[in-house]
């Protein structure tokens, strides 16, 4: 697999609490660095106004990084407790995530073979208070170019 950029298809699945699943889908671009793989979307499912988010995953820890009309950043790697932050006009919340599951497919992602897919559970707290248990599935598919 090069360095180039790769158009993909970003498809988020997210359950709460053993709930229902919701599923967003986005237009993405795809890279690897020496030490990492990127993701970067824009994210208007919630709001009207731009939300950029970035995704990295090094084979150990999943970072995730928006910018835009709400800000945060939350870490996640298998059996660690991490922290981070959401800030938005409303509010500016401290999160602390212990990560239960962290797995990547195929494998650690170095033969970059379409799809790739990263499947993550965590407790989250919100601000200290309890926030629930989450379960996300993250898919990428190469854009197929018309």
């Amino acid at each position: 697999m090069n360095n180039d950029p790769v158009p993909v298809r970003v498809t988020l699945e997210s359950r709460q609490d053993g709930g229902k699943s919701e599923r967003h889908e986005y237009r993405g671009t795809f890279y690897r660095k020496p030490n990492a793989f990127y993701l970067r979307y824009e994210d208007q499912a919630d709001t009207a106004a731009y939300v950029g988010t970035t995704v990295r995953w090094d084979g150990r820890e999943l970072r995730i990084v928006r910018r835009g009309a709400v800000e945060g950043e939350q870490s996640f790697a298998a059996g660690c407790v991490t922290t981070g932050r959401y800030r938005s006009q409303a509010a500016d919340l401290e999160l602390e995530t212990k990560t239960t599951v962290m797995k990547a497919d195929p494998g650690d992602w170095t033969g970059g073979d379409f799809p790739l897919r990263l499947r993550w559970a965590y407790k989250l707290k919100v601000n200290g208070q309890s926030a629930g248990r989450f379960e996300i599935k993250l898919s990428l598919r190469e854009e197929q170019s018309e």
